[in-house]
């Protein structure tokens, strides 16, 4: 209508004025597809479920560009459920991507990625899980210190299944070890058996 020389522009500035955000479902598009977030994140879940694990990353990291993008572009974005959507959606595709690499054998990438679940998205209902691989990553990694550092916390916050407070115990013996604590070290095994048992 502007281009036909019949209208000017003013209604169209007072219109976009009145309505400054225009909240809508955030799709991804790329030269072959045009997707959800919710259908790329599912897509995701599925590849990692059947073994694809580049597959699932490749979509996890979709996610995560475009809705990374989404905040640096309006850091404004909307508070409420929209926002928390959001903040669901990166936590699930920082978690996930967090997975692949450790199931590829990227142990760096995959810690980087659970870390940053962990620390960025504490109310995630798989942050604690996410502190647990760490631990485990970090102890693999022989970064002893760092992963009983992590552990304390996540027994001092409590509410870990028995085999994350086995995993949790094991970094502490292991730590005590390291400092030459063998009494402390035989304590934190007696605390992991008596949950195996």
């Amino acid at each position: 209508a502007c281009a036909s020389g019949g209208v000017g522009t003013e209604p169209l500035r007072a219109a976009s004025s009145a309505h400054s955000t225009i909240d809508t479902e955030h799709v991804v598009v790329t030269a072959g597809e045009a997707l959800g977030i919710e259908e790329l994140l599912a897509r995701a879940d599925e590849a990692l479920e059947a073994g694809r694990y580049e597959d699932a990353l490749r979509d996890y990291r979709r996610v995560i560009e475009a809705e990374s993008l989404r905040v640096a572009v309006d850091p404004s974005a909307p508070a409420g459920p929209t926002g928390m959507a959001r903040r669901s959606w990166l936590a699930r595709a920082w978690f996930g991507a967090g997975t692949a690499h450790d199931l590829l054998g990227d142990h760096l990438a995959g810690l980087r990625h659970y870390r940053h679940v962990h620390d960025a998205f504490p109310e995630a209902s798989f942050a604690r899980t996410a502190g647990v691989r760490c631990v485990r990553l970090l102890v693999h990694l022989e970064r002893v210190e760092e992963a009983a550092r992590l552990a304390r916390g996540l027994v001092d916050a409590g509410e870990l299944t028995p085999l994350e407070r086995v995993a949790s115990f094991g970094a502490l013996a292991l730590d005590a070890v390291a400092r030459g604590d063998d009494v402390g070290a035989q304590k934190f095994v007696a605390r992991g058996r008596q949950v195996v048992d």
